[in-house]
């Protein structure tokens, strides 16, 4: 149900009575096009919510931010991942809305090279997530392609849950 998004809105209602769960759902959606993503404390977080490894090996930092669209994302937020990765030294840098970013922020995000990411292009991955689902493994993620076959392995639904902790499972439900 998480991945049947249609609009923004959507995204927005699913996370309204946990936002923090939004931080998840973004590295979720990451997993599944090939990168490592782990979400950080929901305190004392340093400046940003997760530490990513793209598909080709290269080490970042994403902020996520479930905002309604009428409040931009402006630079001042921007600088602030810039800031965190100070002490965090990441090659990358990703921010993460539901929302819309300002042209001052877009124009930064160019010159600094960060990656981003606004509500319709999460939209846009929820629903290839979920289109994916019917897929076979390596068409789902592509950087799987490149793996020798005799060392892939696909999980049902049912296997994969039951991998997982109890108290984690509805977040894949």
């Amino acid at each position: 149900m998480r991945w049947a998004a249609t609009s923004v809105a959507d995204i927005l209602q699913a996370f309204s009575n946990h936002p923090s769960d939004f931080e998840s759902f973004c590295a979720d959606l990451l997993r599944r096009q090939g990168y490592h993503a782990d979400v950080t404390p929901p305190t004392r977080d340093g400046g940003y919510d997760l530490v990513l490894v793209d598909p080709s090996g290269r080490s970042m930092i994403a902020e996520c931010k479930c905002y309604a669209t009428s409040c931009p994302i402006g630079r001042t937020l921007l600088q602030k991942l810039v800031g965190a990765n100070r002490t965090v030294g990441a090659s990358g840098l990703m921010f993460i809305t539901t929302s819309r970013y300002s042209a001052e922020a877009r124009a930064y995000a160019q010159v600094v090279g960060m990656v981003t990411i606004d509500g319709p292009q999460l939209v846009s991955m929820a629903q290839r997530v979920q289109a994916g689902f019917g897929g076979s493994p390596a068409s789902r993620v592509p950087h799987l392609k490149s793996v020798n076959p005799r060392f892939q392995v696909e999980l049902t639904d049912l296997e994969f849950l039951e991998c997982l902790p109890e108290d984690m499972r509805h977040l894949y439900a």
